[in-house]
């Protein structure tokens, strides 16, 4: 799986946790007010991270 953005640390998804979103592409969907619509057919490679990437990252923040 790619991942096309990440956002490293929210705490509004999980009320008192901190945690990571990961954005995937591809969504089928094309809505109009979409705030990602630059995800629905991603073209950068360079901004596309791998698994391995992001294991990595979030091993590394796993004692925080």
């Amino acid at each position: 799986m790619i991942f096309y953005g990440v956002q490293k640390t929210t705490l509004l998804d999980y009320p008192g946790l901190v945690a990571t979103t990961l954005f995937t592409g591809g969504c089928n969907f094309s809505c109009p007010y979409c705030h990602n619509a630059s995800l629905i057919h991603p073209t950068s490679p360079s901004t596309s991270y791998s698994e391995e990437e992001i294991l990595l990252f979030l091993k590394s923040v796993l004692q925080f």
